[in-house]
C-alpha cells in the first residue's frame, strides 16, 4: 500500500485460508509484524501455527473471532488499533502484512471492505 518511516505495509485481505497466508509470509526476507484473524470458517491452524513459530514472524497482532484460535494473545478490537499498534512497534526494514488466515465476515461485507478499512488506516499514518 504504502512506506512509512522505512517500514512497508502490504494488504493481503484476499489471504482467507492459512495456506494464502503461509505463502504471505513465505514471500518475505524482512521481519513481519502480522495482522490475522476474522470470522469462523472452522479451518485447520496447525500448520500455521508452525510457519508463526518457524518464520521470520516479528509480532503477531491478533483481531477477530478466530485470532484466540490461532494465538494466545489479547484480541485487539478494530483495524485501526491494529495498524496503530504495528505502525508503533515497527521498525525500518519491517513489513506490515494484512494477511488473515480467515474471512472477513465477523467485521466486514466481504475481504475488499476489510482491506479497504486496512489501506484506509495506513493511508493517515
Amino acid at each position: 500500500i504504502r512506506q512509512v518511516n522505512g517500514v512497508k505495509f502490504y494488504n493481503d485481505s484476499f489471504s482467507t485460508t492459512p495456506d494464502t497466508t503461509i505463502a504471505a509470509i513465505k514471500s518475505f526476507d524482512e521481519p513481519i509484524i502480522l495482522l490475522l484473524g476474522g470470522s469462523e470458517k472452522n479451518a485447520d491452524y496447525t500448520e500455521l501455527i508452525k510457519t508463526l513459530k518457524n518464520s521470520n514472524i516479528k509480532l503477531t497482532i491478533p483481531i477477530g473471532e478466530t485470532a484466540k484460535r490461532i494465538v494466545a494473545e489479547s484480541e485487539i478490537k478494530s483495524m485501526q488499533e491494529a495498524v496503530k499498534i504495528a505502525a508503533d512497534k515497527a521498525r525500518s526494514g519491517d513489513v506490515v502484512l494484512l494477511s488473515p488466515a480467515s474471512a472477513s465476515f465477523d467485521r466486514f461485507k466481504n475481504y475488499k471492505e476489510r482491506g479497504n478499512k486496512f489501506k484506509e488506516e495506513v493511508s493517515i499514518l
